[in-house]
């Protein structure tokens, strides 16, 4: 039996008989402002880069938003970020939603690892 994906409610419940269930809608986000000003003095960006999602369920970021969640910045992510990950998301056609925070911390080694050993930078030597 060919299984198909189909957009459902978040609410929903995939019955492990059923088709397989794939759903967009990642739920109304719980930042607010205030933990903004938290994530502020943590250091993980300047106050004026941020703002609370707008009551979006599907992330759709506009060219100059990106959507990003509290555990890359716990994965040490920092934004501005370091050239060669966006230069990997460009090159991948990827967008910061699109990564879990693992990803990041394997672009992390791969910079620190050529930082160490004096090794320039290369985004085809990281691909």
């Amino acid at each position: 039996m060919k299984k198909t994906t189909k957009p459902v409610d978040s609410l929903e419940v995939a019955d492990s008989a059923s088709d397989a269930v794939v759903s967009f809608e990642f739920g109304l986000s719980r930042v607010t402002s205030s933990d903004l000003d938290d994530f502020v003095k943590a250091g993980w960006f300047a106050r004026d880069l941020a703002t609370p999602s707008e009551g979006e369920v599907v992330p759709n970021p506009h060219d100059y938003e990106v959507v990003v969640y509290k555990k890359f910045f716990l994965a040490g992510l920092r934004i501005p970020s370091h050239p060669l990950i966006v230069g990997v998301m460009k090159r991948f056609n990827l967008k910061f939603h699109h990564l879990n925070p693992s990803s990041f911390v394997k672009l992390s080694i791969y910079v620190w690892g050529c930082k160490s050993q004096g090794v320039e930078l290369d985004l085809e030597g990281f691909v």
